[in-house]
């Protein structure tokens, strides 16, 4: 699944802002940013601009810049970030500490949103338990989690440990205890949360606090970190809208009551942009030379999804006639060398020819005749081939 996000987050990135060119991704007339977060359909700043009161972001401009806000369980939840490429929004959560019990309790932590529309994203979220002797046992059968006593500023098994959770649960269910745990339930033993595994990475050591557990003092009553929940919203006859492309995850997802689901991510097809869920407009590649890669001699023609370049009218007799001399005077060049080389090799063998008559003459009883025949052999054909011919190379007809 976490390959499927990465891949429709590019396209849905180059999809939506292409050589500067941004797509709205709100309803038409709808505020599209609260503060520093983009509010994209189906959510909407206020109940005219979402697809329903669930999706209603709510933004609260006391603050600055101002905060978006989404009606939970009790209360509302910062919202910090709201993806259509990872059908995704990530809420900051308020974490309570954890009760002590040497007993073994099971208890849940349910999803915070009051909609049914949103899961637990198992791609981003880890379970993380901080405090040393606390067992964490996740249900159905997803390990456990028992951090040994320390002090670290990384999640690394040291004060806090982290498991995996099941996908698409809007409840997660597990087994507590702490062996070490004194007898008074109103103690804190540590915290069993769940949250974004990059806040681990990137801030988990700003939280000194949760480094080593050591007394009551240590604990916070308004540590709150970012939970990241995933999102459905169908289309309607999304096949017929131009640009849309939709694509469902083969694999089903088995959430804890036994209801089977499976999610579809819509992104808008190469060429396209804009919001799936809203519609996909054609990107004229015409409009910029870098959105398209035709020569300065010919006219770009936008197409749906795509464009062509076109020659102008009557253009392609007079690019012909250059090649067409070109070709011919290569090929006329090539045969005048061809018939000096043919040539050059012809009077060569002749001199030889006629070499090889004059030596089975008789030199002491023709000998001038010899010499004058040679003499006019060899005038005539070195003449011809503009060479000269050392008499010294034939020995056989020296004169002394």
């Amino acid at each position: 699944m976490s390959s499927l996000f990465l891949i429709t987050a590019l396209f849905l990135h180059l999809a939506t802002t292409v050589a500067g060119q941004t797509a709205s991704l709100s309803k038409p007339g709808c505020q599209e940013k609260c503060g520093n977060v983009v509010v994209p359909y189906p959510f909407g700043i206020n109940t005219n601009c979402s697809a329903d009161i669930s999706f209603t972001i709510i933004c609260n401009e006391t603050f600055n810049p101002p905060r978006p806000f989404i009606m939970v369980q009790v209360g509302f939840e910062e919202v910090v970030d709201i993806s259509l490429a990872t059908k995704t929004v990530t809420v900051m959560q308020s974490i309570s500490p954890l009760n002590c019990s040497s007993d073994r309790k099971l208890q849940q932590l349910a999803q915070p949103m009051v909609t049914s529309y949103a899961t637990f994203s198992n791609v981003y979220n880890r379970l993380v338990v901080v405090g040393c002797q606390n067992v964490v046992s996740l249900l159905p059968s997803y390990g456990e989690c028992n951090p040994i006593c320390g002090e670290s500023s990384i999640c690394n098994g040291i004060n806090c440990c982290q498991n995996i959770i099941p996908p698409r649960q809007r409840e997660i269910e597990f087994f507590y205890r702490n062996p070490q745990a004194d007898t008074n339930a109103a103690l804190s033993c540590g915290y069993v949360f769940m949250t974004d595994q990059r806040w681990l990475l990137n801030e988990y050591a700003n939280h000194t606090n949760l480094h080593n557990l050591s007394s009551s003092i240590s604990f916070q009553s308004d540590l709150r970190a970012p939970l990241v929940l995933e999102w459905e919203f169908e289309i309607s006859n999304p096949k017929t809208r131009p640009g849309v492309q939709c694509d469902d995850i083969d694999l089903p997802y088995v959430l804890l009551g036994g209801e089977n689901m499976s999610s579809t991510v819509c992104s808008c097809r190469h060429g396209y942009q804009g919001n799936p869920y809203l519609s996909c407009e054609d990107i004229d590649e015409c409009k910029s030379s870098s959105l398209n890669d035709c020569p300065t001699a010919t006219t770009c023609v936008n197409r749906p999804g795509s464009f062509t370049c076109q020659l102008p009218a009557n253009d392609s007799e007079p690019r012909m006639k250059p090649v067409i001399i070109a070709v011919s005077c290569g090929l006329g060049g090539l045969v005048l060398l061809g018939g000096a080389l043919v040539s050059s090799n012809v009077a060569r063998k002749r001199i030889e020819a006629n070499l090889s008559n004059l030596q089975t003459c008789d030199e002491e009883t023709e000998p001038a005749m010899s010499i004058a025949v040679y003499d006019s052999l060899y005038t005539s054909e070195t003449t011809s081939l503009s060479t000269t011919t050392d008499s010294s190379e034939f020995p056989f007809l020296s004169r002394s």
